[in-house]
């Protein structure tokens, strides 16, 4: 993951660096993160118990497909979809090396400080 700050940063070095040309860049917190540790993270940050149940994929599986399928009768979208259920079980780790090394690109915000500054940011809203 990575805290929109650094985002922002790391797009103003793609769009004032001459020599990234037309590349493609990932840009991305310095570390891989499990689905797991962030919802720790979250809930840490939000004051509220980690989750304790696993549901098996299978079982979710299940569940999409009859919730895709009621939500389709019924113009909705459904709370639990497969493509959901993939994004949360799959890794998605992406190298920054390049973006380092040509852009001096250097992510300096970590899961657990941006998580609390993005709940504290919802909170001041009201939104949570």
């Amino acid at each position: 993951p990575i805290f929109v700050e650094d985002l922002v940063r790391g797009i103003e070095k793609v769009v004032h660096n001459k020599s990234a040309g037309v590349r493609i860049f990932n840009l991305g917190g310095k570390q891989a993160v499990s689905w797991k540790e962030f919802i720790g993270v979250l809930a840490a940050a939000m004051g509220r118990p980690v989750p304790r149940i696993e549901i098996p994929v299978c079982l979710c599986r299940s569940v999409a497909s009859v919730l895709e399928g009621l939500g389709g009768m019924i113009s909705t979208q459904p709370p639990l979809t497969h493509s959901m259920i993939h994004l949360m079980t799959r890794s998605y780790t992406y190298s920054i090396e390049k973006a380092e090394k040509t852009l001096g690109f250097n992510p300096s915000i970590g899961l657990v400080e941006g998580v609390a500054r993005t709940v504290n940011w919802y909170r001041e809203r009201h939104l949570i």
